[in-house]
């Protein structure tokens, strides 16, 4: 993961449990513009915890797992705009977000 976050003014940490298939959840952040955000789907194995060095509404250590699936979105999105909605393909899952400004 070097070199994945350049020139980060700050991290953000969020993590949203059992997201479903029918209203799934909107992914932004309302305090701050961010540059970039990596969207982890949980697995079941945890390995690590990521803990932002700004604090938002909402905020809690990301969860990331081994058998987990990573999204990378690089852009530039001011506060409060919905980046992108995640919805689970069928019962529920977990998803951690990342974001530097």
């Amino acid at each position: 993961m070097s070199g994945l976050i350049p020139s980060a003014l700050g991290t953000i940490t969020k993590r949203h449990t059992g997201v479903d298939a029918t209203t799934g959840v909107d992914i932004k952040f309302s305090t701050y513009n961010v540059k970039g955000v990596l969207i982890h789907i949980e697995g079941s194995t945890s390995v690590a915890t990521v803990t932002g060095t700004l604090s938002v509404t909402g905020s809690a250590p990301a969860v990331i797992t081994s058998d987990g699936t990573n999204i990378n979105l690089e852009g530039e999105w001011p506060a409060g705009k919905t980046i992108t909605t995640i919805k689970a393909p069928s019962g529920t899952i977990n998803v951690s977000v990342i974001a530097w400004r």
